[in-house]
């Protein structure tokens, strides 16, 4: 195997530490460039992760997911480029308060995980349940509940401290209206189906839907290979962080890289891209399209 020397890992890694993420903050994704790939490599191409990575995989899901039911920073969102911004409604309340047209524009076309307190809730002619939140001033954000995920909402009450992952509806002078709100949980699961999906889809020779994923599945195999056997992965919250926070940076061990790279090109898998983001820097990759909707 013949690759270029390793980018600098400053564009991924910047993302990730600023965010104070748990056990998703330890696997970081590191920049691999290949010349000279033969295209038959992509040719019979599947790959079958072990039951190792399985976990890992698993362990970085549940992580996240957990994230998003409580409104902190994502992993999906800050490193595997879906399109989803964090918010409390106080910083979308301050951000029309800026400029309604630049609000628009940060909230529009991606998920928006909006966390605050329930002030009030009501239900519509149609009997979906739309909340209001607290301390927004005259500025008034109402969040409405996508019918699927509806039971829930009409339990929350007044004081409830609540994450909702919701669409930007529109903005009007006293205020702005999100729809189609589901619990953050919920959204977690919805945005990782569709990612576990996209990595299953590369184990089986396809082009990645966006480099992160080729990415992810490295990291998770160089993970597998390191973690303890007792890490208590995924189901022991407190011994996993644990494991996953006491790996040393791989950058110490390119060996391990290679291994796991020959493994991936042994079955076809499909590193086009890496060569394409070698040319460009991260910030001109476009997001995962289908996470805007």
């Amino acid at each position: 195997m013949t690759r270029s020397p390793w980018m600098s890992l400053r564009y991924l890694q910047a993302i990730m530490c600023r965010n104070g993420l748990t056990r998703c903050s330890q696997v970081k994704l590191i920049a691999i460039f290949f010349v000279g790939l033969a295209p038959g490599l992509s040719m019979a191409a599947g790959y079958a992760p072990s039951e190792s990575e399985i976990i890992v995989l698993k362990s970085v899901m549940n992580d996240d997911i957990s994230n998003f039911s409580q409104g902190r920073q994502t992993y999906a969102g800050n490193v595997l480029n879906v399109a989803v911004t964090t918010v409390t409604a106080d910083e979308v309340a301050q951000a029309y308060k800026k400029g309604r047209s630049a609000a628009n524009h940060q909230f529009s076309k991606k998920y928006v995980l909006l966390s605050g307190v329930v002030a009030s809730r009501q239900e519509d002619r149609s009997g979906l349940p739309t909340v209001m939140f607290q301390s927004t001033g005259k500025f008034q954000l109402r969040a409405q509940f996508d019918p699927a995920f509806a039971a829930r909402g009409h339990l929350l009450q007044e004081g409830d401290k609540v994450s909702l992952g919701c669409s930007l509806s529109k903005a009007v002078k006293v205020g702005v209206h999100f729809v189609n709100c589901r619990f953050g949980d919920d959204l977690g699961k919805i945005v990782w189906g569709k990612l576990r999906t996209y990595l299953f889809d590369f184990y089986e020779g396809k082009r990645a839907a966006n480099i992160t994923i080729a990415a992810l599945a490295i990291n998770i195999a160089l993970y597998a290979q390191v973690l303890p056997l007792d890490s208590g992965c995924p189901d022991n919250k407190e011994r996993c962080d644990a494991a996953f926070q006491s790996v040393r940076s791989f950058d110490e061990y390119p060996q391990l890289l290679a291994s796991v790279i020959k493994r991936f090109q042994d079955a076809g898998l499909d590193f086009r891209d890496f060569e394409e983001l070698h040319k460009h820097e991260l910030a001109k990759v476009k997001p995962l399209e289908e996470s805007a909707r």
